[in-house]
Formats: C-alpha cells, structure tokens, sequence
C-alpha cells in the first residue's frame, strides 16, 4: 500500500480553499478534476 506525500497533500489545500465562495456546480467540478489528478499521481506510482 502507497503511503500519501504530506507535501502533496498539502499543495491540495488551496484548491479547496477557493471553492469556499463557488458556486455548488463549480464546486463539484472543481472536486472531480482533482479526484482524476489524484487518481493519475496514485497510478503513477
């Protein structure tokens, strides 16, 4: 099992600190696109 950066955990904080004032829509796209960036750096692995 791959144990998750801190660092890159961390980057992530901003993104979801701009969402705080999207719109729901917004919102969940936002969240999709960094679930499937996610998903790419995990398989990277």
């Amino acid at each position: 099992m791959n144990n998750i950066d801190k660092k890159k955990l961390e980057s992530v904080i901003p993104i979801f600190n701009k969402t705080e004032n999207a719109t729901l829509k917004q919102r969940r796209e936002a969240l999709v696109c960094l679930l499937d960036r996610t998903m790419d750096e995990f398989l990277k692995e």
